[in-house]
C-alpha cells in the first residue's frame, strides 16, 4: 500500500477491518465469555468507534472546547466501553452498611443475568 493510499483509506474500512476486529479480539482474550448479550452488537460497537474517531478528528482540527478535549484525552489509554450493562459500584460508607458488613464495596446491578459481566 502506498503512502497516498494509507492517507486516503476510508474511515469505515479502517473501523470495520482493523479497529473493531482488534478490539473484539482483545476483549475475548481478556475473557472468552465476552459475547452478546454481555457486549453490544458489532453494529453498535462500530458506531461508537466511528463517533470517537470523528470526535478525535474535530479535536485535531481545534474545533472543540478545552473541557471536551481534556475529557477525551483522559480516556485515550482506556478500552472502548462495549458492554451492554453498567452496574454501579458503591462503597459501604455511601450505603450506610452495618458494622458487621465485610464487603467494603457492593455492586448494584439490576440487569438480567445474561447481560452481567461473566466471571472468568
Amino acid at each position: 500500500m502506498s503512502e497516498e493510499d494509507r492517507r486516503n483509506y476510508p474511515v469505515d474500512n479502517l473501523i470495520n477491518n482493523g479497529i473493531v476486529p482488534g478490539l473484539l479480539a482483545q476483549c475475548r482474550k481478556a475473557n472468552t465469555l465476552f459475547t452478546g448479550p454481555v457486549i453490544n452488537t458489532e453494529v453498535r460497537i462500530r458506531a461508537k468507534v466511528k463517533a470517537l474517531w470523528n470526535k478525535a478528528v474535530k479535536m485535531s482540527m481545534g474545533n472543540v472546547k478545552l473541557e471536551v478535549k481534556d475529557g477525551f484525552m483522559m480516556k485515550l489509554d482506556k478500552l472502548v466501553d462495549i458492554l451492554t450493562s453498567h452496574c454501579a459500584i458503591r462503597i459501604c460508607i455511601e450505603l450506610g452498611c452495618s458494622p458487621v458488613c465485610n464487603s467494603e464495596v457492593h455492586i448494584d446491578c439490576r440487569y438480567r443475568k445474561e447481560q452481567k459481566i461473566p466471571v472468568h
